[in-house]
């Protein structure tokens, strides 16, 4: 909300409350679709970054320091992107890029 709309802090938290309980409840829990991307890329990095370790303790730490740290940035813009596709779909029903729809209501399940 601070990001996309002119509001205060306090505005933002008031305004991003009644933007999503009436759509997805109380209690929301996002789906963990990015964090399971992550991790099937970053299984196959920490064998890699293993062997490397196990061959040449720098190298292999200057891989790890590459490999894990260039995750977290693409990882962060990807959440980003969903956060905001899910804001405009909660404030006016727009639907943005390759989600849709069933996948962007998908995303929060109310509690239960």
């Amino acid at each position: 909300m601070l990001a996309l709309e002119d509001v205060t802090v306090r505005g933002a938290i008031r305004r991003s409350a009644s933007t999503f309980k009436p759509k997805w409840g109380e209690s929301v829990v996002a789906q963990r679709t990015i964090g399971l991307a992550v991790m099937m890329v970053a299984l196959p990095l920490v064998v890699i970054v293993g062997m490397m370790l196990a061959v040449a303790l720098p190298v292999g730490i200057a891989d790890a320091v590459v490999a894990f740290g260039g995750l977290v940035p693409v990882s962060g813009a990807m959440d980003a992107v969903v956060r905001v596709a899910l804001y405009r779909y909660a404030v006016d029903g727009e639907v943005l890029g390759a989600f849709s729809a069933a996948d962007l209501q998908d995303s929060y399940r109310p509690k239960n």
